[in-house]
């Protein structure tokens, strides 16, 4: 289950997104919350962000808390890292 608080932005899963996140830790067994610069999130929940530290399998289920919207956790999930 993924948890993304972001700093700024708003996410809809009928939009692309920014993402920005200041605080969070990684484990592949899917409770997730990401420390990110950057990243983006399609109309079809499919969600790419880069992280500081961790790694992901795509294959995790995600939950998505944002300032302003949220997202199904029915998503396919994809994450890239800087370790």
């Amino acid at each position: 289950m993924l948890t993304v608080c972001t700093s700024t932005g708003s996410l809809t899963h009928h939009a692309r997104l920014a993402v920005c996140t200041r605080t969070g830790s990684l484990t592949n067994q899917g409770m997730l919350a990401v420390c990110s610069s950057a990243g983006f999130l399609s109309h079809q929940a499919m969600l790419a962000v880069c992280t500081s530290t961790g790694s992901l399998t795509n294959q995790a289920r995600l939950a998505v808390c944002t300032s302003t919207g949220s997202l199904t956790n029915q998503a396919m999930l994809a994450v890239r890292t800087s370790a």
